[in-house]
């Protein structure tokens, strides 16, 4: 049991006479707040200790995640739900001299638990807990919904003192969450990825590429010589808007022939350079991976999303482009097994089952949901319920 593994780890550690303060709200949670100094070993096996000194919790199947109408849920985004300035030095700081962080962790979550559990919740969810990748990241730590690898979990979110790795310290809190009669929720991010993905280098095709002059067009910009949500014309724009309000996904309008050349073929080579990944064609034109963008409204002027790309669902060689027929609102030529890029949809369909049988979630929230191609949805539901009749879909629509 990975919770047993982490509480021995927690005994193995020598006592520190290092300041080490939590809020009481952790453990006190109705009594006036305020700080109190603790030894983290004794704190947090102490911590686990009161989770498994109640008797376990059954939880009981309902089937097809039907519990999702009777939840009562507690969103908590790991990072910073626990973070806490432990050392009292001001500020929140990203290295662990001590062994302990100060951001949120798994371990501090865990500790959360029997508070999370009097509110009445019955059901965490949890914000995206993925590697996060770092080409034109956000902030310090970089957006959860910038995923590196949707298969790895985010180093940041284990303890070091612990020398566990994250993996079992994920396994300790969903296990911890189940014998209180908590159902795990995992937020997921499957039409997205980091511009520096792990899946770039190694599955080039995966992704739209676009010439690397290309500069990216600025916040309120129609500057069609620069990289950005496709420009439309007036009346194409009401020609869009109006198929796709009856659902007519042939012939949509396409984005402009100036737009459509921004981008090249699959890279035969892809280098990582000053941080970020470049690519080189057959016939020697060197490319760049282009940041997502709102794709709906089509005449929304934010500018490229730094941190992020779309995942290229189809293949159809007069479709290599992002524009809102081809990440959302999918043309009907798309739609079709022939185009399929069924190596990326595999992928994607084993993500949610990997989490299952790895860390025994019981459901997903689908970031984007309503822009994923309906059959892989099928595809993803069907191959999670196969392992668990009772697993739960929530979706962003």
């Amino acid at each position: 049991m990975s919770l047993t593994l982490l509480r021995q780890s927690l005994q193995s550690l020598l006592d520190t006479a290092e300041t080490y303060q939590v809020p009481t709200l952790w453990d006190r949670p109705f009594e006036p707040p305020s700080v109190k100094s603790v030894s983290p070993k004794k704190y947090y096996s102490d911590a686990i200790d009161k989770i498994l000194s109640v008797p376990e919790e059954p939880i009981v199947p309902v089937g097809k995640g039907e519990w999702t109408k009777f939840a009562s849920i507690y969103n908590l985004f790991v990072r910073a739900t626990t973070a806490f300035d432990h050392d009292g030095k001001g500020q929140l700081d990203i290295g662990t001299e001590s062994g302990f962080r100060d951001t949120g962790t798994f371990l501090k979550s865990i500790a959360l638990l029997p508070y999370i559990k009097t509110l009445g919740a019955n059901v965490v969810h949890l914000l995206p807990i993925t590697a996060i990748g770092k080409d034109g990241n956000k902030g310090t730590l970089g957006s959860p919904y910038a995923i590196k690898n949707p298969y790895k979990l985010d180093e940041r979110l284990a303890e070091p003192a612990l020398k566990l790795d994250v993996e079992t310290e994920f396994k300790a809190f969903t296990e911890a969450c189940h014998h209180l009669g908590l159902r795990v929720v995992v937020e997921f991010v499957f039409r997205t990825a980091a511009k520096d993905g792990d899946w770039v280098k190694e599955h080039p095709e995966w992704f739209y590429w676009i010439d690397e002059k290309i500069e990216n067009r600025e916040s309120g910009s129609a500057d069609e010589t620069r990289y950005g949500n496709p420009v439309f014309t007036e009346k194409e724009l009401i020609t869009i808007i109006s198929q796709v309000e009856l659902k007519n996904f042939t012939h949509l309008p396409e984005p402009h022939e100036g737009y459509r050349q921004m981008f090249t073929a699959v890279p035969q080579t892809v280098e990582m350079i000053n941080g970020r990944y470049i690519g080189t064609t057959a016939d020697g034109q060197t490319c760049r991976i282009p940041g997502a963008f709102a794709d709906w409204p089509p005449q929304d002027t934010q500018p490229p999303w730094g941190d992020v790309t779309y995942l290229r669902m189809y293949t159809h060689p007069d479709f290599n482009y992002i524009a809102y027929n081809t990440i959302r609102m999918y043309a009907s030529q798309l739609v079709s097994e022939a185009f399929i890029n069924r190596p990326l949809w595999d992928a994607i369909a084993g993500i949610i089952p990997y989490y299952q049988k790895t860390f025994g979630i019981d459901g997903v929230m689908i970031d984007m949901g309503h822009a994923l191609p309906s059959e892989l949805k099928r595809e993803m539901v069907a191959a999670a319920r196969n392992l668990n009749s009772d697993f739960a879909f929530w979706d962003e629509n």
